[in-house]
């Protein structure tokens, strides 16, 4: 294969794009666009999983629109990193969408959110896929513009609070991520991200890198709502309409944590240290914090927006250990609550469809009322809790474990103390959804197929990926060793002379 001549890597982008503008060409045919709609789901699933095959085999996959050579043209890069990024987009955007079919009823709602799915889709794929840093502030404005409209489309007043909140978020991370970028391309003469590392590491930086690096970590740690710069999640994730609220958790969040991991193995290596050790202080702070307060909400959705927080705070905590050990634990944990917080989120829209309301104290008798969402929901809250056999809890052993490797013992301990915080505020949830009296009636009830079909899908993904996690772990050990070595990117990437 010639440099830049694979086209596949470019497809998880061009399938949710291409799918986006012919759902707004067919926007008044609905039995058309439906059809369409699923189509380009299932094809961009079908390339993002295979895309994921190749990577994860040893591959790196690269293409160079337009055949510009870099710096100049824009650079696709695939490696095991990104393709373990795309399995979770095509599981996570999958479920979320067989959801909505379900959750947007009405034709106009359908009209407005098909297409601003396939274009937050579009945005999410290619901040994972771009090979240059300004084209990865290019993908989180497509995503981050889409996610506003979908966040406030049914028009409710809370939702256009929380629009509010998430685009000051964006504002601000617009700004200082341009700032970075300028200092960057006013150092080394280039956006490219393997000619940045390149040239970075051929000398020892400018006393000045530090600001750029500071800015650009602090633009993903917003992203990933790592406290303090949480303020827009709560009201964003739980105002949402739920299929968006699954892709927030699930994949928005995630985009933060990949460029994290972005910095630390590939663009600024040579700061590396410092950069972890603002992480070591950072997470524990918002692992504790962002438990606690998912402990004080009554609202079921805000009760999981603040529980993301102190989720991520466990991806943070992994990521400042700085071994081989603690970066694949960082990525098992990415995949596995991706899965989780989706599943639980989804839940939410069947607490709405049987009672009209999330709050917890409006449920109860769920599991009189229908085992099957009833088990389903038990399952994730497991995973959540990190109950054995299921991924959760596999996840979080992991980046103890490495935590204790690693002699991090303030941290780990704060971990292990918020797991449990995180037991009691999910097994207090499971109480008054399925077994106290509440105010739902024990009448059967039968969710369709649409709405307990990925809900089911992503429990059941819950249990195979604990029982399964001994591969899992293989696979993000094998990124994670190939993450350390950043001459398995650079050799691959097709760079101008």
């Amino acid at each position: 294969m010639k440099p830049g001549s694979e086209l596949l890597p470019m497809l998880p982008i061009l399938l949710p794009l291409g799918t986006a503008i012919l759902l707004l060409l067919l926007r008044k045919k609905p039995a058309i666009r439906n059809l369409v709609a699923a189509a380009g789901a299932l094809a961009t699933i079908a390339a993002d999983l295979l895309v994921c095959a190749r990577t994860l085999g040893g591959e790196v996959l690269t293409h160079r629109l337009g055949g510009w050579p870099p710096p100049f043209g824009i650079l696709v890069v695939a490696d095991g990193l990104n393709g373990l990024m795309l399995a979770v987009s095509a599981v996570v955007s999958g479920c979320a969408l067989w959801f909505a079919f379900a959750y947007v009823r009405r034709e106009f709602d359908r009209r407005v959110f098909l297409p601003l799915f396939m274009f937050q889709l579009t945005g999410i794929n290619g901040a994972f896929l771009t090979g240059d840093i300004f084209n990865l502030f290019v993908f989180f404005e497509v995503m981050l513009m889409s996610t506003y409209c979908l966040i406030s489309f049914l028009g409710e007043d809370r939702q256009i609070e929380a629009t509010f909140k998430t685009i000051s978020m964006s504002l601000v991370s617009s700004t200082l991520m341009l700032t970075g970028i300028a200092i960057l391309y006013a150092m080394f003469g280039t956006l490219n991200m393997a000619h940045l590392a390149q040239r970075m590491a051929q000398a020892p930086p400018p006393p000045g890198i530090y600001l750029p690096a500071m800015l650009l970590a602090a633009v993903f740690c917003l992203k990933g709502a790592m406290i303090p710069l949480h303020f827009w999640l709560p009201d964003a994730h739980s105002s949402a309409p739920t299929p968006i609220s699954a892709m927030l958790s699930g994949l928005v969040v995630k985009v933060g944590m990949y460029g994290l991991v972005r910095m630390l193995t590939l663009l600024f290596v040579p700061l590396r240290a410092d950069l972890e050790a603002f992480l070591g202080v950072a997470a524990p702070i918002t692992i504790v914090l962002g438990a606690l307060g998912a402990l004080a909400q009554s609202d079921y959705k805000r009760m999981l927006a603040y529980s993301t927080i102190s989720q991520i705070g466990y991806i943070l905590l992994a990521l400042s250990f700085g071994t081989a050990m603690a970066l694949s634990a960082a990525l098992l944990y990415v995949v596995n609550h991706a899965v989780i917080k989706a599943g639980l989120f989804l839940t939410s829209g069947l607490f709405l469809a049987r009672t009209g309301s999330v709050e917890l104290s409006d449920q109860g008798r769920l599991l009189e009322a229908s085992p099957g969402s009833a088990a389903a929901f038990l399952l994730s809250a497991m995973a959540l809790a990190g109950l054995p056999p299921t991924n959760g809890f596999f996840s979080k052993f992991a980046v103890i474990q490495a935590g204790l490797a690693t002699r991090h013992y303030v941290g780990t301990a704060l971990a292990l103390g918020a797991a449990v915080i995180t037991l009691m505020y999910i097994m207090r949830a499971w109480q008054l959804v399925c077994w106290a009296p509440g105010r739902a009636s024990p009448a059967p009830w039968r969710p369709s197929l649409a709405q307990i079909g990925p809900v089911g899908l992503l429990a059941g993904l819950c249990v195979l990926l604990g029982l399964g996690a001994g591969p899992l772990k293989a696979l993000t050990d094998q990124v994670g060793f190939w993450l350390l070595d950043p001459s398995h990117y650079l050799g691959a990437v097709p760079l101008a002379s």
